[in-house]
């Protein structure tokens, strides 16, 4: 409108390149990268999974040891290859193994991961029968990173006869 009117009185209006929506559509635009760059840099740089395996839940070694299996996924976000180190929490004389990468029997293990990928490792667990509510004792998986010393946890369960919460 403005340029119609200058047109019609014979002049010529100025382009304003600085407008109330210009201001409005680059302060949206600067506080999404903002708010984008800051969830990039605090992002935590590892991540784990832990599933235990369903079949068969727990197998009675010889030793009247119980053991579980677990498939552990490791999400390593940093630019190069990482050795994290793996341990549990929660079961007294808890030995691992992994038998893929010929590591255990040992209270922990140390499993590489390529950079900005996720390494995948079946774990098996071994440890006296705990005192068990309902077939299960909890456990906590504990993933440390070698390089930086970033740690992460992840709860899950340790199965075994149900005993009632009887040893």
């Amino acid at each position: 409108r403005a340029d119609q009117a200058a047109k019609a009185a014979g002049t010529h209006a100025g382009f304003r390149f600085f407008r109330p929506r210009t201001i409005i559509y680059l302060s949206a635009l600067a506080i999404t990268a903002i708010v984008m760059v800051t969830a990039l840099v605090l992002r935590p740089g590892i991540g784990l999974s832990v599933l235990h395996d369903r079949a068969p839940l727990f197998v009675k070694l010889a030793d009247g040891n119980l053991r579980n299996g677990y498939m552990v996924k490791i999400i390593n976000k940093s630019q190069a290859q990482v050795t994290f180190e793996l341990s549990t929490v929660g079961l007294p004389h808890a030995v691992l193994a992994e038998t893929d990468e010929n590591l255990g029997p040992a209270d922990q293990l140390g499993l590489p991961v390529k950079a900005d990928s996720v390494g995948t490792f079946h774990v098996f667990v071994s440890a006296e029968p705990p005192v068990f509510q309902d077939g299960s004792a909890p456990i906590d998986f504990v993933l440390r990173d070698t390089t930086t010393g970033e740690v992460t946890t992840y709860h899950s369960v340790f199965m075994g006869p149900n005993t009632g919460g009887k040893h």
